[in-house]
């Protein structure tokens, strides 16, 4: 969860590129995606926009790396954006009992990149 903490309150880059390249390492890993997605977290209070309960360390992460595509799809780091997206890639290809938010904050990035 340090991890996406650190990408979610930004900062400066190379932090914020250090943690993204972390995570694709980790995510690269069935037996961590698989891990991620089965430990539930009861409360993220650093999560400003939306009050979630019961959401696996999988969805929250997923949550985390679309916003953070989100907020610089406008912007030319090509390298941030493709990261992002192969950790999406790597987390949504184990996911199990993916969190209803998780799965709206999907489809909106899947409309808005179509």
């Amino acid at each position: 969860l340090p991890l996406a903490k650190c990408l979610y309150k930004g900062g400066d880059g190379a932090t914020v590129y250090m943690a993204l390249v972390i995570i694709l390492i980790l995510t690269s890993e069935t037996v961590v995606v698989d891990s991620l997605h089965s430990q539930l977290v009861d409360d993220v209070s650093w999560f400003s926009e939306r009050i979630l309960h019961g959401i696996s360390q999988g969805s929250l992460l997923i949550v985390v790396l679309v916003r953070t595509v989100k907020a610089n799809i406008r912007t030319p780091q090509t390298y941030l954006l493709t990261n992002c997206l192969a950790a999406i890639y790597n987390l949504s290809a184990g996911a199990k009992g993916m969190h209803t938010y998780c799965s709206q904050r999907l489809i909106a990035l899947v409309e808005m990149l179509n």
